[in-house]
């Protein structure tokens, strides 16, 4: 008689442990929120799990709903969906953005409105969210309820809001309402939903005046404007990027500080901003800031950049490209003059990181004598900083094709920055 060997049960979801299951979904979830590519709602793979038993379910769900972009002109549609009975996603969302892409109907205003009344609703309705985004969406003015300010409501926390906006309120005869305290009455309703975020974003922002709004019965900005208190938010991290319209600029400086008071900065990021704005900004934002990155690209640098009354700064990242190739060498002593004003200013002995970049165009030691000399006594400020415990000067030279010319320049910066290059802390490329 010959032997037969027993067949193996087959093994089904039962056997294998569900911790094994979540580590996959998370995996797969942490790759995707990464993108945000989806247009709304969750990755159809994740959600295709969700079918194949009542053990994946949950664990599917909580991966595929963490991260959910929804279209800014559907919010009154979203809203509902969140407050429906029969739908509990909302319970796993971390991750919101709020985006609109219809181009032809946004740059009229009239595309992708929403108010702070449907960011209220959304943010009760999701429990564990920690990230808001809100993507090119116009942001308008509502007159205000009686509450909304006083404590009455709940507050939220966030670990991170970004606002990438434009600013909508309702026309008014000329002469009445102040546009920049409109517009900090706007930011306000929007700020004033929250008690504390870790790192907010304000980017490319925008204001469209004078146009008419959805579903409001009441213009009369100017009645509205006085009666609404400061709002006060704790926010540990400050970004600042890409606001560079003069318009903006004018009304934040003058509206927001009446209307928001932020406080807590320690870390404070002002990215691609002329450095008149930046030092608009460090005026207003840079007093107990503990560490401070400035990125400027392809903008002037005239302006000096006073740091000796942030008297809590620590680490300072400073980055000036240049891409735009009509300036090209022109731009060099600019550059090195800027970097040197902003070290002479820093407080003596604070400073603990010290990180510079900076690009510049076919060095030539020839003409550029006032370059060099420039950088002599950056050196030399550096070389004052006694507390400093990490440095770097990153010079991204960009010459002609010409090897030897490279070769030159590189020995050029070894000569005028001995101590940064003894120190190890002079990286040139080319």
């Amino acid at each position: 008689m010959s032997y037969k060997a027993p067949t193996p049960a087959p093994v089904t979801e039962a056997h294998v442990p569900q911790e094994l299951f979540d580590t996959i979904l998370e995996y797969y979830a942490d790759i995707y929120d990464s993108e945000f590519s989806t247009p709304i709602f969750a990755a159809p793979p994740l959600l295709q799990c969700t079918l194949v038993s009542r053990a994946w379910r949950y664990a599917t769900r909580r991966a595929a709903f963490r991260t959910v972009s929804a279209p800014a002109n559907t919010m009154p549609t979203f809203i509902d969906l969140l407050q429906s009975p029969l739908e509990s996603f909302g319970i796993h969302v971390k991750n919101l953005v709020i985006f609109d892409r219809n181009l032809d109907k946004r740059s009229s205003g009239v595309g992708g409105q929403i108010c702070p009344s449907h960011v209220r609703q959304v943010l009760a309705k999701l429990p564990l969210l920690q990230r808001l985004y809100l993507d090119d969406v116009c942001l308008r003015w509502e007159p205000p309820r009686p509450g909304v300010f006083e404590g009455s409501e709940t507050l939220y926390s966030l670990c991170k809001l970004s606002l990438s906006v434009r600013f909508i309120k309702p026309a008014v005869a000329p002469g009445h309402g102040d546009p920049s305290d409109v517009q900090g009455v706007i930011l306000a309703q929007l700020l004033g939903l929250f008690s504390e975020v870790h790192s907010l974003t304000l980017r490319d922002m925008e204001s469209l005046w004078h146009l008419p709004m959805k579903d409001d019965s009441d213009g009369d900005v100017d009645n509205h404007v006085g009666s609404e208190s400061e709002v006060q938010l704790r926010v540990h991290k400050l970004t600042f990027r890409s606001l560079r319209s003069k318009d903006w600029w004018n009304r934040i400086r003058r509206g927001l500080p009446r209307r928001v008071r932020i406080d807590g900065v320690e870390d404070l990021r002002i990215k691609d901003c002329d450095s008149a704005n930046a030092h608009i900004l460090l005026d207003m934002f840079g007093g107990t800031a503990i560490r401070l990155c400035m990125v400027v690209a392809d903008g002037p640098v005239t302006v000096a950049v006073d740091l000796s009354a942030l008297s809590c700064l620590q680490s300072l990242q400073l980055t000036l490209l240049t891409h735009n190739n009509t300036r090209l060498s022109s731009y060099n002593l600019e550059k090195v003059q800027f970097i040197g004003r902003v070290l002479g200013s820093l407080p003596p002995d604070h400073i603990t990181c010290l990180n510079i970049t900076t690009t510049l165009h076919n060095i030539s030691s020839d003409r550029d004598h006032a370059v060099l000399q420039t950088l002599m006594r950056v050196d030399t400020m550096i070389a004052q900083q006694k507390n400093l415990q990490d440095v770097l000067l990153a010079i991204d030279l960009l010459q002609n094709s010409n090897s030897e010319m490279l070769e030159g320049a590189e020995d050029l910066f070894r000569r005028c920055l001995p101590r940064l290059y003894e120190r190890a802390a002079l990286y040139v490329t080319t």
